[in-house]
């Protein structure tokens, strides 16, 4: 974790490994997690749009 930020990043939680557990326990990979967010990130990402 960086000192500057007081917040764990996203890399940092995704490579707990209670978090892996907890995953686990629900049936879902890091791998899946990642790709759900990402895909996500994509859909929420504004998008470019020329003024008329």
């Amino acid at each position: 974790m960086d000192k500057r930020r007081p917040e764990p990043s996203l890399d940092d939680l995704l490579d707990d490994p209670i978090l892996h557990a907890v995953l686990a326990r629900d049936g879902l990979k890091v791998e899946e997690v990642r790709l759900f967010l990402n895909e996500m990130k994509e859909r929420l990402r504004p998008t470019c749009r020329k003024a008329a």
